[in-house]
């Protein structure tokens, strides 16, 4: 690891630096600094003897979009695709959506069959053939009768709407299970003003960003645990028969992702290594200007 000069990031030679004395002197600008306390590795400097082999360009048919535009870099991956996982949760969502609409209709027309099943048995009494008195009298049990009746239907509804908006959720919660590897899109964006990572379903999603200096990429030679691969920290999981293949970390201050799980092995490897040299070039540049 070469030394720089901390003020003006001149490379100071082996011969203007005394070990012993821990103090070093940078011919360039005069400055007179402690080499212990310059020679601050880089957060991604550890893992330069185990990265992955760097591809000699993009792999071939590959569907990642990555745009270098020199202050920046981004990089947007396509949707995970269809699987076997993905069948099965669209035949359970058709069988839980079809109870939904049987017991919702069930309870539905009950509630229509009380409000409508007292009718009869007041027209039987009709008070047009009874006496004044009797009139008044049924008139007036008439009217409380069907008061007290009204609020019935009322009420149930609001109590069916409530016991079924847990089902609901679940059902809504499949339907985006099921879209988000058709259509959901990833990017991660790069530059010298704050970078963020996005993942977004039909235009609707969150964002996660932190400045340069708090970002960093890993190659994860731990594999993701078999059967599941989380596309993009997403939170949704997808059952693959593909075997588990070494990862993509980013993290973002403290929030901390895998991404791209879901590319070939080369694809990882082309698009780790396009974002590492980014970060190390861009990324480790603007460290440097914090501890001044």
């Amino acid at each position: 690891m070469s030394l720089q000069c901390p003020a003006c990031q001149s490379v100071v030679p082996a011969e203007d630096v005394n070990v012993g004395a821990d103090v070093a002197r940078c011919m360039a600008c005069g400055e007179v600094f402690r080499p212990s306390a310059a020679m601050v590795p880089s957060p991604n400097a550890a893992l330069d003897e185990g990265l992955p082999p760097k591809p000699d360009g993009p792999p071939v048919g590959t569907k990642v979009q990555l745009e270098d535009q020199g202050g920046s870099l981004l990089v947007r991956f396509p949707p995970l695709g269809f699987n076997f996982g993905l069948l099965f949760l669209i035949a359970f969502a058709i069988a839980w959506w079809s109870f939904l609409t049987f017991f919702i209709g069930f309870g539905v027309w009950g509630l229509l069959q009380d409000d409508h099943g007292q009718q009869p048995a007041v027209e039987a009494e009709s008070p047009l053939n009874a006496e004044p008195e009797a009139a008044e009298k049924a008139a007036s049990e008439d009217a409380n009768s069907t008061g007290s009746n009204s609020k019935l239907p009322t009420w149930g509804g609001i109590f069916l709407c409530l016991f079924m908006l847990p089902f609901f959720a679940a059902g809504f919660a499949m339907i985006l299970g099921i879209l988000w590897p058709l259509f959901g899109r990833t990017q991660v964006r790069l530059a010298m003003d704050g970078c963020d990572y996005r993942a977004s379903l039909l235009g609707i999603g969150r964002t996660h960003a932190a400045p340069v200096a708090d970002t960093y990429v890993r190659w994860m030679a731990e594999p993701v645990p078999s059967g599941r691969r989380w596309h993009g920290g997403s939170g949704i999981a997808a059952m693959s028969g593909k075997a588990s293949e070494p990862h993509i970390s980013l993290s973002l201050a403290t929030w901390e992702t895998s991404i791209g799980d879901h590319l070939s092995l080369r694809e990882q490897e082309w698009v780790f290594h396009e974002m590492y040299a980014w970060l190390k070039r861009y990324g480790d540049a603007d460290r440097r200007d914090r501890r001044r």
